[in-house]
């Protein structure tokens, strides 16, 4: 897919150049076509854990989803709930290795 060939990551851009980027996602979350909501499905997933305002584009599309796959939502729904969890583990990682140094 696209933003697996992207070279554009949050690790390397600019926030303005997150704000574009996340944008993109997020319009293409409300075109009539499934491959491009999948496509940004796909690309806000890869950003869940860097720009939490990922989830929250995600969160939202599912309260009005633009597709009638339920297919779709569905995985959209999981994608969010397991990033969503990673990243609860990552905070608490981190603050066990604070209170231990």
């Amino acid at each position: 897919m696209f933003w697996d060939i992207f070279a554009l990551c949050p690790e390397n851009a600019t926030s303005s150049m997150i704000d574009v980027a996340l944008k993109v996602m997020s319009s293409a979350l409300q075109y009539k076509n499934d491959y491009c909501i999948v496509s940004a499905i796909h690309g806000l997933g890869h950003w869940v854990l860097d720009v939490p305002r990922s989830s929250n584009i995600l969160q939202n599309w599912l309260k009005t989803p633009t597709t009638f796959q339920e297919e779709i939502q569905e995985r959209t729904s999981s994608y969010d709930r397991v990033y969503s969890l990673i990243d609860k583990s990552i905070t608490v990682r981190e603050e066990i290795d604070r209170s231990i140094n």
